[in-house]
């Protein structure tokens, strides 16, 4: 790998979210490794790509992140040889499995948050009843501040969230809201969509989180099993692992890359520990 280019991370956030839901985290894991450059990405019909409609099929997603990804390329003239990777949590993990196997020479790796796979975890572990239960009542809040709070409910173990809080997260995306169309259109994809059926052309990391009250952290274990690839496990946080502890996840990824020999700074020691599997 070139070290006259910076890494270049291309960030996929899950259902019904935009890259504005990222909050903190971009702005940390560029400060944590400094000689890397994130780029976040949205999935069509949601944040700046709100008013278009999101695929049915998750090839067709990954197509169209892929379009966005190269017109940023273009446009900052990122070198060929600059080495790239990609992370995605949840749907966005499903969409960058897509991608790779569509396109195996965009990244030189992949971290995939919290994600599951159609026919390789059972139906009510990809999305738990109570899951179910919490993005109905957040469907049916009329209020966003509400529907926002019952989506935190759901995906974080965060129990400090403030009303300021939730107000500030709800007022960062209310020119841009996801429709209840492209939301079912979404969800409709994760749940029926099959996986590649090849193992990912990269080395890939999994990250899981054992508090995920939506996706049951068995999905991360048995894509694991699947196609061998290293998971390492976050001992409470919820769904959005990266929300609830984001140098946690920062220093796994630091730490996988060092391993595999993509980032050579020194790596600096936060409080949580971390459990390889």
């Amino acid at each position: 790998m070139s070290q006259n280019h910076p890494q270049h991370w291309f960030l996929l956030r899950g259902l019904g979210r935009d890259s504005s839901h990222w909050g903190e985290f971009p702005a940390l894991f560029q400060k944590a490794m400094p000689r890397a450059k994130v780029h976040c990405l949205d999935l069509p019909g949601t944040g700046s790509r709100f008013n278009e409609l999101s695929p049915w099929r998750l090839k067709q997603a990954a197509e169209s992140a892929r379009a966005e990804y190269l017109q940023i390329i273009e446009r900052e003239e990122i070198p060929a040889d600059a080495p790239k990777f990609v992370l995605g949590i949840s749907l966005g993990g499903m969409v960058t499995l897509h991608w790779l196997a569509l396109h195996a020479d965009d990244f030189r790796g992949a971290v995939l948050i919290n994600a599951s796979l159609r026919g390789v975890s059972p139906w009510y572990q990809r999305l738990s009843p109570q899951g179910y239960l919490k993005l109905f009542q957040a469907l049916l809040a009329a209020d966003p501040v509400a529907r926002e709070g019952h989506v935190l409910e759901l995906t974080s173990q965060n129990k400090s969230w403030t009303l300021a809080d939730i107000k500030r997260r709800v007022q960062s995306t209310s020119k841009k809201p996801t429709s209840y169309g492209n939301f079912f259109r979404q969800l409709i994809a994760a749940a029926t969509d099959l996986p590649p059926t090849r193992k990912p052309p990269v080395p890939t990391l999994l990250l899981n989180s054992l508090g995920d009250e939506m996706v049951h952290p068995d999905c991360s274990m048995d894509i694991k099993k699947k196609w061998d690839v290293e998971l390492k496990r976050h001992a409470w946080a919820g769904h959005d692992l990266p929300l609830d502890d984001p140098n946690w996840t920062i220093e796994a990824v630091r730490s996988w890359c060092l391993n595999n020999k993509f980032e050579f700074a020194p790596l600096q020691k936060v409080a949580n520990q971390f459990h390889d599997e």
